[in-house]
């Protein structure tokens, strides 16, 4: 292998990060609730690099004689996930 085109790929990824909030009591007594909670979940939000390629996440190859090679891999999509807990 060369070293022609080896780039530093260091990352730091938000992987995930969750907010949620309790709905007051007398809200949801109002309601005839006991409890309510609502959340919203982000998944793989922001990525900071220098990296060139779509995704500094390589795959390691499994034999230890191989090079790790970008094989241009989708970056992984980011997701929103929102809900919300009610307790009668």
């Amino acid at each position: 292998g060369s070293d022609r085109f080896v780039e530093d790929c260091s990352y730091l990824r938000l992987k995930s990060i969750s907010l949620s909030y309790q709905l007051p009591k007398n809200f949801c007594q109002k309601l005839s609730l006991s409890s309510a909670n609502v959340f919203v979940t982000g998944y793989d939000l922001f990525t900071w690099t220098t990296y060139a390629g779509q995704d500094p996440e390589v795959t390691l190859p499994s034999n230890v004689q191989e090079l790790a090679m970008d094989k241009a891999q989708t970056p992984p999509s980011k997701r929103l996930a929102a809900g919300i807990t009610i307790n009668f």
